[in-house]
């Protein structure tokens, strides 16, 4: 970019006061002023044409380049947030427990357990402690000894074991604490805040149980799977013929399943014909 200011100097050397940055001539004053102002960079002037068009279009490439870098910022961040996703319940709902949607509770039907109803707590940090139903119950008998380690400091809180869950606190600075659920390897950490929206959730996730555990998902399931056994053809094309049959939320879970987890489907309809064999 400096190169044309250079050509400038050349051919016209008397109209060129000293820039600042690049040092070249440009508009013509003193030179006691072009002297004094050599190499001094601190007021940030930019005097030659050339280096106002090389500073905007800098500027423009880190306008361009801050923006690009947002945009991925925020693509992380959507990304983070849905990656309750990727271990997906079947016929979810999520509800975030805190302003930031860092930390969520999740419940739904689980594959891997049954098809029981689950429900999930996680973070944007891919952890998450799962609980059964009874296990859920058990947590919620501990709402109390929560919220008076939360609020009294010269409490003594104990390690408590909610039916395999471990129930912890971590202090920081003295002051901060924060409550840490441990099961299977996975660590989630809430702060007060989404504690309390825990709590706040009882109700609705209780409700929420109920209605799964009321739709007998399972037996539906096995039907499915027992329609599926003596079919010959391709296998998704029978599997959506045999869900026209039918109607209802169950029909939605099972497309979900085909979705997500189509391979459960396929080892389930192998290991029925096996046990016939």
């Amino acid at each position: 970019m400096f190169s044309l200011a250079k050509k400038r100097r050349e051919e016209e050397p008397w109209k060129h006061e000293l820039c600042n940055v690049c040092h070249v001539f440009e508009g013509g004053a003193s030179n006691k002023r072009n002297e004094s102002r050599k190499g001094n960079l601190e007021d940030g002037e930019l005097d030659c044409v050339d280096c106002l068009t090389f500073a905007k279009e800098v500027e423009n490439i880190n306008c361009a380049g801050w923006e690009s870098r947002r945009n991925e910022v925020i693509e992380d961040k959507i990304i983070e947030k849905t990656y309750v996703l990727e271990k997906n319940l079947l016929s979810q709902s999520i509800y975030f427990l805190n302003r930031s949607c860092s930390k969520w509770l999740c419940i739904g039907l689980d594959a891997n357990l049954f098809f029981e109803p689950t429900v999930k707590i996680g973070g944007i940090k891919k952890q998450s402690v799962s609980f059964a139903e009874e296990e859920w119950l058990s947590f919620l008998k501990y709402e109390m000894e929560i919220k008076q380690y939360f609020r009294d400091s010269s409490v003594v809180f104990q390690v408590l074991e909610g039916s395999g869950v471990g129930i912890s606190f971590e202090c920081f600075d003295g002051v901060n604490k924060i409550l840490k659920l441990e099961k299977d390897r996975e660590c989630v950490s809430l702060s007060y805040e989404g504690v309390e929206q825990l709590w706040k959730l009882g109700d609705l996730v209780e409700c929420r149980m109920k209605q799964l555990k009321e739709l007998e998902y399972v037996k539906f399931y096995k039907e499915f799977i027992n329609g599926m056994l003596e079919v010959r053809g391709e296998l998704i094309a029978e599997m959506e013929k045999l869900l026209e049959k039918h109607s209802g939320e169950n029909v939605c879970i099972t497309r979900e399943l085909m979705f997500y987890d189509l391979n459960k489907i396929l080892s389930d309809i192998k290991l029925c014909r096996a046990s016939w064999a």
